[in-house]
Parts: C-alpha cells; sequence; structure tokens
C-alpha cells in the first residue's frame, strides 16, 4: 500500500517537476529512477542506499551523478535550494559560495576536456602495451544507449538488465513486447553480440515483489522465482530465441547457486528452440548460454559450471555483499563493503584462471570492471573482456594501453600473497603512480 501511494505520488510530481533539477529524498526505487530521468534531472540524493546498490548502478549507467547515504539531508533540503552534487566523490554541497561554484565549474570543464582527449582513441581497439588485445563491452538498461555504443569504443553488449522491461516494476512484459524489444537491440547493434540477462527480479531491485520478506537479497529473487514462476521464464526464453535471428544474442542467468539451476534453463532454451524452430519463418538461431557467477557458492562449484556453459561474468557487487556479509545497501556498514578484500581478489583470480583453462570465456561486468586501480590486477588474472558502463571506456582504453601483460602479472602474483585490504590497495595505488 506504502509503495502504490509513493509511486503515485512520484507520477504526480513528474507532471510538474521541472527540467534540470536535483532529486533528494529518503529513498527512491530503479522505477523511481527510470521515471525521473525523462526530466532531465540533474542528479539524485538519498537518505538511503550504498554506492553499488541497483539505483546508483542506474544512475551511472544513464551518466546521472547520484550520492547515497546521507542520513536524513532530504528532511534538511527545501526546494529550490542550491545544491552541488559530485557522484565521483560523494559529495554534497548545500547553498555554496561564489568561489565554490567557481571551483567546480573548473573541474567539470576540466573532466569534461579530459573525455574529449579519451573520445579520440576510444573508436580505436584497445591494446596492452605488448600488444595483446582486449575488449570493452558495455552494461546497459535502455536500448536508447545503444545508438552511442559505437562511438564510446564498446564492441557490444555484456550485460543487458532486462527486468527493467517491467512496467512500473510490477507489470510482467509479455512475450510479444520482450521479442520487439530484443529484436530491435540485436538488429541495431549486429554482428556485435548481445547478452541478455534473464529478469533478475527481487532482492533490492524492488521490482516484481509480490511478498514482503524480511532479508531479500537473501530470498526470492534472480533465477529462484523464475524457476517458481515457469510461465514468466518460458516467455522470457521464448521472446530471446524468437529475436536471435542474427545469432548474436545469448542469455544470463542470474543467481547461480547449483548446476541443476543451468541445466533447468539449457534444457528450456532446447526445448523451445525446437518448437520454434519448426514452424519459424525466418532463420533463428539458438543463443549461447551464461552464467553470472555472484555469489560463494558459484565460485566453489566454478570448476563445474565453465564446463557446462559457454561464458560466465562476474558479478562483483553482489559477489562482495554475499562473500562479506555486508549488505551493500545498509549505510551502517558501508565501509566494511570493500571489493580488494583479499577473500575477493583471490576468489576473482581462481573465477578468471578456472574459465581461462576450461576454456570458457569469462567477463566482469561489476563495478569493479570500471575501476582503474583494479583494472591492471584482473588483466594480471588473465581477464580479457570487460563489461562496463559504456561512458567509462574510454578512460579505460587509454589506462590498457600503459600496461604490459608481464607487469599486470606481477602486480597479481604480489596481491595474492597480501592479507589486508589495506595492503592490497598500496600495492595497486604504488603501481598506479607509475603508471
Amino acid at each position: 500500500k506504502n509503495r502504490i501511494i509513493r509511486n503515485l505520488n512520484v507520477r504526480k510530481l513528474h507532471s510538474w517537476l521541472p527540467e534540470g533539477v536535483i532529486v533528494v529524498a529518503d529513498t527512491l526505487s530503479p522505477a523511481d529512477i527510470i521515471l525521473l530521468s525523462r526530466s532531465n534531472i540533474k542528479g539524485f540524493i538519498t537518505d538511503s542506499g550504498g554506492s553499488t546498490s541497483h539505483i546508483s548502478l542506474i544512475c551511472k549507467s544513464l551518466n546521472i551523478p547520484m550520492v547515497v547515504g546521507l542520513g536524513n539531508l532530504s528532511q534538511k533540503i527545501t526546494t529550490g535550494m542550491e545544491i552541488i552534487i559530485d557522484g565521483s566523490t560523494g559529495t554534497v554541497i548545500t547553498n555554496p559560495l561564489e568561489k565554490t561554484i567557481a571551483q567546480y565549474l573548473r573541474k567539470k570543464e576540466k573532466e569534461n576536456k579530459y573525455e574529449e582527449d579519451n573520445s579520440l582513441t576510444a573508436m580505436l581497439p584497445a591494446s596492452t602495451s605488448c600488444g595483446i588485445r582486449i575488449t570493452f563491452y558495455a552494461n546497459i538498461d535502455f536500448k536508447e544507449e545503444l545508438h552511442a555504443l559505437s562511438s564510446l569504443g564498446a564492441e557490444g553488449v555484456g550485460l543487458f538488465r532486462s527486468e527493467n522491461l517491467f512496467n512500473d516494476g510490477t507489470k510482467v512484459p509479455r512475450e510479444s513486447e520482450q521479442f520487439t524489444y530484443y529484436r530491435d537491440m540485436a538488429e541495431l547493434i549486429a554482428p556485435m553480440h548481445l547478452d541478455i540477462r534473464l529478469f533478475d527480479i527481487g532482492g533490492d531491485k524492488l521490482i516484481y515483489s509480490p511478498v514482503k520478506e524480511p532479508n531479500p537479497n537473501l530470498g526470492w529473487r534472480g533465477i529462484r522465482i523464475l524457476m517458481d514462476l515457469p510461465e514468466i521464464l518460458d516467455d522470457q526464453i521464448r521472446a530471446i530465441i524468437r529475436a536471435n535471428i542474427h545469432g548474436n544474442i545469448a542469455v544470463l542467468v542470474p543467481m547461480i547457486i547449483s548446476i541443476n539451476e543451468i541445466r533447468h534453463v539449457r534444457a528450456l532454451i532446447d526445448k523451445h528452440f525446437l518448437e520454434l524452430s519448426k514452424g519459424h519463418d525466418s532463420q533463428i538461431e539458438k543463443p549461447g548460454l551464461g552464467a553470472m557467477i555472484e555469489v560463494p557458492a558459484a565460485v566453489e562449484l566454478i570448476e563445474e559450471i565453465t564446463r557446462c556453459v559457454d561464458f560466465v561474468s562476474i558479478g562483483t557487487n553482489d559477489l562482495t555483499q554475499y562473500t562479506l556479509a555486508v549488505d551493500r545497501n545498509n549505510t551502517i556498514v558501508q565501509d566494511l563493503f570493500e571489493k580488494f578484500h583479499p577473500a575477493l581478489i583471490r576468489q576473482l583470480h581462481r573465477i578468471i584462471t578456472t574459465a581461462n583453462k576450461n576454456r570458457c570465456k569469462v567477463t566482469i561486468c561489476g563495478d569493479m570492471g570500471s575501476d582503474p586501480l583494479a583494472l591492471p590486477f584482473l588483466l594480471g588474472c588473465g581477464l580479457r573482456r570487460f563489461s562496463v558502463v559504456s561512458s567509462d571506456i574510454p578512460r579505460l582504453k587509454s589506462l590498457v594501453s600503459r600496461v604490459s601483460i608481464a607487469e599486470a602479472e606481477a602486480l597479481a602474483e604480489t596481491c595474492l600473497t597480501l592479507d589486508t585490504t589495506e595492503h592490497i590497495k598500496a600495492c595497486l595505488e604504488a603501481f598506479q603512480a607509475v603508471h
């Protein structure tokens, strides 16, 4: 009831919300962000949430600055107040002085110049200083983002978050609607590939949550919901297969914790492909199958998983959350949400090396893939495919060109011997300082 009332209020707000404002609220759902972003919002600020929460990732994908976890700031803000928001540092300044405004305008101008310089090389293939080819794909939420893909240097879509097709976060999209959407996307970027993650609903996304759970992130979410509601899973798989007329679509399964879940999805793909290929007017191809590696159980099963899928994609945000038992939306423990924790570093090395050994393609699609500090370590582990926010690609390509694989491997080897987050960060920062 409260969510319905709040969403109705948001719609009323949207009807008169002027363009170019900063929205401040106690909390916002993904559906709220999507709705409000259509008004050319300049930024979002919330009292709750974490920097790797789903709403933060959507804002990053939309290139809208967001600062979260500011306690009760929304109670202190009034309509019309002048605010500076810096999403890169998590800084919010209310009623700034003229000299502060001038300082941030200079910073913005400098960042724009840096982006312009990087965009000159964005269209070129990414290679390390020793000539090893590195591929960058884009994480996207909407098909409208595809138009800028090539200009930013992306070579396809490594993660399409299909759950954003849920209307207002509740109405399940029909098979026909999905088919049209996926077909349009695949045609627009063909022959570049498109990895469609099956509906990752539940958890912190507040999308299609018919039951109230005490701890949603440890509850009914991802592939668990889809297997319990086969009509939703069947419709999505059929829509994807029908749309795969160019053979450039693959299916990515979220929240895998067992081989049985992978086998279940593969069996459905085989079944629906057989049915559809018999009476389909145009040629369709069977989509590839990939698994998200985002819980410790999947890491423990990485040997078996990489032998039964075409590719794996590492979701570092959830993997960090579940490995460290730290809710990524809980502001109280945000200082413990540390992607450079030794346990995470060792897990990443194990996933990447095992996948390469078994000739299974491996990509990282979590926030860590966009971190310049993590980039050389990941290269040293053997990662050659990154899926990130498209606006980050030019900068990452530039960084890749300054690193050799031999240097990166030596760095990774050193980091794997370190036993604290602080030591690992210091090692990575020292490497970054000379590159």
